[in-house]
């Protein structure tokens, strides 16, 4: 249209975004992600789901049943990992119903897992540790959950015991504000803070 004839098509390393931090460690500030950078940030998180959970969308010895991230779209995790992920690899991407209050709650976030079963419940250390000390509703929910990732801030030690106790698949993830996916990934039976680089991803020092 005349609109748009004077407009240039969309280069791999031009912003696609530009996503503010939510602020959880630190003052929010906005970080500009390219169309290639959520790409492959995508397709870094398919990767380590297959490589480090064991997770294939095509396989038929353990269905993925979709991904829960129990946080907005104007979030890093909800925009990329419950959203864009989704419809690069083809996974299904369930929502539950809107809070009727902010901030979300853990009971709801619970709730959610509970009704919907996501393979993957992906969210932030705050929601989760709300739930210490874990009943045994929220164990075996979140037990559920193939994996449960967080990132976008750190989880006490304790914590992390705590989950790791009632045989839960808890798994660290940093890369999210700053990346718009994750670049590192931890393990259930790594050490407190020990992660590795996703596959694919390369490291210069």
């Amino acid at each position: 249209s005349a609109s748009t004839s004077g407009l240039s098509s969309p280069r791999a390393h031009d912003v696609a975004v530009i996503m503010f931090t939510s602020g959880t460690t630190a003052l929010p500030k906005p970080v500009p992600l390219t169309h290639a950078g959520l790409l492959w940030s995508c397709r870094a998180k398919a990767q380590a789901e297959e490589h480090v959970l064991g997770l294939r969308y095509a396989s038929a010895e353990r269905e993925h049943r979709g991904t829960l991230a129990f946080l907005p779209t104007f979030h890093v995790i909800g925009f990329t990992n419950n959203f864009l992920y989704n419809l690069t690899v083809g996974a299904r991407c369930l929502v539950h119903a809107d809070a009727s209050s902010v901030p979300l709650s853990s009971s709801l976030m619970l709730r959610a897992c509970a009704e919907l079963r996501p393979s993957l419940l992906d969210t932030v250390p705050v929601l989760l540790e709300q739930q210490l000390p874990l009943s045994s509703t929220a164990a075996a929910t979140l037990r559920d959950c193939d994996a449960v990732l967080y990132g976008g801030a750190a989880m006490a030690e304790s914590s992390c015991a705590a989950f790791g106790a009632a045989r839960i698949s808890l798994h660290s993830q940093y890369g999210q504000t700053e990346l718009g996916g994750m670049i590192m990934i931890g393990g259930s039976g790594a050490p407190y803070g020990g992660m590795r680089v996703v596959p694919g991803a390369r490291a210069w020092l």
